[in-house]
C-alpha cells in the first residue's frame, strides 16, 4: 500500500486520531501510528476505494475517515 499523500492535522482529524489512541501533534511518532493503522485495516481501506468507484490515494480515505470520525463524534 502506498501512502503517497500527506494530510492536515486540522481539529477534527485530531480528535479522531486521540480517540484512536494516536498521537494528536504532527511527528513522527504520529505518522508511524497512522501507517499502522493504515497497514491493519489494509483490506478495509482497498474495497472503500473501489467501492467509491474513485481513485483516491490510501491516505486520502484514511484523511477522510479521521476527519469524519472527528467532525461526527
Amino acid at each position: 500500500m502506498s501512502l503517497t499523500r500527506g494530510t492536515v492535522y486540522d481539529r477534527y482529524f485530531i480528535k479522531a486520531l486521540k480517540q484512536n489512541n494516536i498521537v494528536g501533534a504532527l511527528s513522527k511518532r504520529s505518522v508511524l501510528q497512522i501507517i499502522e493503522f493504515a497497514k491493519s485495516n489494509e483490506k478495509d481501506i482497498k474495497d472503500l476505494c473501489k467501492k467509491l468507484g474513485i481513485l483516491y490515494p490510501p491516505m486520502k480515505i484514511i484523511d477522510m475517515y479521521f476527519w469524519e470520525k472527528g467532525i461526527s463524534n
